[in-house]
């Protein structure tokens, strides 16, 4: 913690931290010095700051800095474009090419369909990664120097399976009370607790 030595409540160090890196990165951004830009970003995401807006500028100035690595690829659909490689049969085995054909037409398909799968799963990933950030920066919104605040309003994030109640303002008047419900939240949305409560849930009795 930083105090500030102006009567205002002394401040998360990580915070300060947060802010310099993102206007350092921004900064070389705006110069288009890309490559410096993408190692204070990746500064910002093995600190575990920053959150998806540190990794997206990582990403992104990476790409700018390295424009022909980040090329996409070709998907693998279209490799079945090549000829198909026939397996030869046993001697004195008959082979249908209409049935060799069709059989390498269904691996196409399947093929196919499994790339299309694959990013579907990855568009509903970072689409749910946006959602959560920008329901967790609706959380914190002009409140993320207001423990109380935070306390009051945080079942509006949490999941139904955590069980959380509502606390209402009045039962955080005091500084002891305060720090109870701080620690029960603690325990709530804890990595180990959270998986903890998961397999408890499922029966899985670990």
């Amino acid at each position: 913690m930083i105090d500030l030595q102006n009567g205002e409540t002394p401040k998360d160090m990580k915070e300060f931290y947060t802010k310099a890196l993102s206007r350092k990165a921004e900064a070389l951004e705006a110069m288009e010095k890309w490559s410096d830009a993408a190692t204070v970003w990746r500064t910002a995401v093995e600190a575990g700051v920053g959150g998806l807006v540190a990794v997206r500028g990582r990403d992104r100035c990476e790409k700018a800095a390295n424009p022909i690595a980040a090329a996409p690829k070709p998907k693998p659909a279209s490799a079945p474009k090549a000829t198909p490689v026939v397996r030869k049969a046993p001697a004195g085995t008959m082979v249908n090419p209409a049935v060799s054909q069709a059989s390498s037409a269904e691996a196409v398909k399947r093929l196919r369909a499994a790339n299309l799968e694959a990013e579907k799963a990855d568009d509903e990933k970072f689409a749910l990664a946006d959602v959560v950030h920008a329901r967790i920066e609706g959380w914190k919104g002009g409140k993320s120097d207001n423990l109380r605040a935070l306390l009051g309003s945080l079942d509006t994030v949490l999941w139904p399976e955590a069980g959380w109640k509502k606390v209402g303002m009045a039962e955080l008047v005091l500084p002891n009370k305060v720090k109870i419900v701080y620690m029960k939240a603690i325990a709530k949305v804890h990595p180990d607790k959270v998986s903890y409560q998961k397999s408890v849930d499922y029966g899985c009795g670990c």
